[in-house]
């Protein structure tokens, strides 16, 4: 898996007329954008589900990927997590290089997930400008990420900046 952090740096958005894009999901334009600062995104934000777009709602890998998110939380299993610091440092916690072994599909379609016990944690400065978070990576790198803050509580990136295979999709995450 390529390091979380440069997975982050893949992020691309556009604007359309019908709005902001996320994951290629036209998002309708946030006003309230420019009054969410640093501060707001400091905390421990969670993977907390995937929002799937209209054109991909029959992708079986998204709908799977969406399920297994979910089943793992209401196992209390985070599978993907953000800690955001005053001092502008992140913590990143991911045990999605893990999940696949831990997956079973009961009678029915249950799908039930074991939480990993294995986890890769990784550390990085940032800032935030508006919509645009630049992560400075070791070694003096920098890429800059668009992020949507729905609420205080709610921050949206596109998909496969979490998962190559999470493309077509939003990853929403929640805060804590």
């Amino acid at each position: 898996m390529l390091v979380l952090f440069s997975s982050l740096l893949l992020f691309s958005c556009s604007s359309e007329d019908s709005g902001f894009n996320i994951g290629g999901i036209p998002q309708a334009d946030n006003d309230n954008d420019s009054d969410f600062s640093s501060s707001d995104l400091v905390g421990l934000w969670i993977l907390s589900d995937l929002r799937i777009d209209s054109n991909n709602v029959d992708d079986l890998e998204l709908t799977l990927a969406r399920d297994v998110i979910l089943a793992a939380l209401a196992q209390d299993c985070n599978l993907l997590s953000f800690q955001f610091n005053n001092n502008n440092t992140v913590v990143s916690e991911s045990k999605l290089d893990y999940i696949a072994d831990n997956i079973t599909i009961g009678g029915g379609g249950m799908i039930m997930v074991d939480c990993p016990a294995e986890t890769d944690t990784e550390s990085a400065e940032w800032t935030l400008s508006g919509s645009s978070l630049t992560i400075f990576e070791e070694g003096g790198e920098s890429e800059t990420i668009a992020v949507i803050f729905e609420d205080e509580s709610t921050l949206i990136i596109a998909g496969e900046t979490v998962d190559p295979l999470y493309a077509g999709s939003d990853a929403v995450f929640t805060k804590q």
